[in-house]
């Protein structure tokens, strides 16, 4: 190695210790395979199994099935046969609540401007915004908001 060359902090700053979100049940709506790879192994990292939807039928289809099945949900905005805006409206008739009675979380997933996006999501029972590229920050955010709310 070069004089004066230090690895250490180089191996310290590329290993990150992600919390241990496991107790979180979650289910993801998308359609594309390689954004559903890049959340599922996000999600992998914080020691969580997904439920994978390809679109929103299927997302409201599991939850009629498994009404006390999820704590939250990423959902993509835009799916085939039907999209995450109108899944949202008919899992929130649905009236769905965590084992703590605490309404289910809706997470907007995005690569829209956020600023336009903020009424739609909220117009539509989304309860926040989650930007693609997905950034582990943002997501440990909102999974740590989510479990605390499940501790109540």
């Amino acid at each position: 190695l070069a004089a004066g060359l230090q690895v250490e902090p180089v191996v310290a700053a590329a290993v990150k210790n992600y919390s241990n979100f496991s107790a979180l049940r979650v289910l993801v709506a998308e359609d594309n395979p390689v954004n559903q790879m890049v959340i599922t192994g996000l999600l992998k990292k914080y020691a969580i199994e997904p439920v994978l939807t390809e679109n929103g039928r299927e997302a409201v289809d599991y939850c009629k099935a498994n009404p006390q099945a999820v704590d939250l949900i990423l959902m993509d905005g835009e799916m085939p046969e039907m999209d995450g805006w109108q899944a949202t409206k008919q899992i929130r008739q649905l009236n769905l609540r965590r084992q703590n009675g605490e309404p289910v979380t809706i997470t907007a997933m995005t690569a829209h401007v956020l600023d336009q996006f903020a009424d739609n999501m909220a117009q539509h029972g989304m309860d926040n915004v989650l930007s693609k590229p997905t950034k582990p920050a943002d997501l440990e955010k909102i999974l740590a908001e989510c479990y605390l709310r499940g501790q109540v």
